[in-house]
């Protein structure tokens, strides 16, 4: 009898250990989930602390155009649009559209617009590109006109690096790079 009680013993001893295995094992998947879910929600910004107000701006909001190619917001606070339709501006209250007829290579298609450090837009369209001066309100032809460089096709896209480079990207022509502290420019044909 001594050694089936033994016997015994052992089997639920073996039986508690299994079931505080599986507690442990549970236990853990839950924690785990939690963190997963804690993680998920701080990455996609699903939070109370977080209510963004989101505002749609359409035709009836002063968009000349619902087709947008380009957003940028400029360290006042301003939205620009490219649209089909030229540059817009939303400013929090009113939507304003921006052209200047004097300006060749300011297309009314606007590609790509991108702020630089001296509080400048600068526009790709299908003209070329051209530069808004944001504290003259203003517009200036292309830049990169220098030692024989042109851009006369269309500008698909604007990057500023880290080592005060512009670099322009067209259809048609290649890439054009500025080095906006010297004003070297170079072309790159594909």
């Amino acid at each position: 009898i001594y050694v089936l009680s033994l016997h015994h013993l052992y089997r639920e001893n073996d039986f508690l250990i299994s079931i505080l295995n599986i507690r442990l094992f549970l236990t853990s998947m839950i924690n785990r989930l939690h963190i997963l879910i804690l993680l998920i929600s701080l990455c996609c910004g699903i939070s109370p602390a977080h209510n963004r107000h989101v505002r749609h701006l359409t035709i009836d909001d002063g968009l000349s155009s619902n087709a947008i190619y380009s957003i940028t917001q400029d360290n006042l606070g301003r939205m620009w649009f490219g649209t089909i339709d030229g540059l817009h501006c939303y400013d929090g209250n009113k939507v304003s559209i921006w052209r200047d007829s004097g300006i060749k290579t300011l297309g009314q298609v606007i590609y790509a617009i991108k702020e630089d450090s001296g509080k400048r837009l600068w526009i790709g369209s299908e003209m070329g590109l051209a530069v808004f001066d944001l504290k003259k309100e203003k517009f200036f032809s292309s830049p990169i006109e220098n030692d024989g460089f042109k851009i006369m096709s269309p500008v698909s896209d604007i990057l500023f690096d880290s080592k005060e480079r512009v670099w322009i990207t067209t259809a048609g022509q290649g890439v054009f790079c500025q080095d906006l502290k010297t004003g070297r420019i170079n072309h790159y044909v594909a």
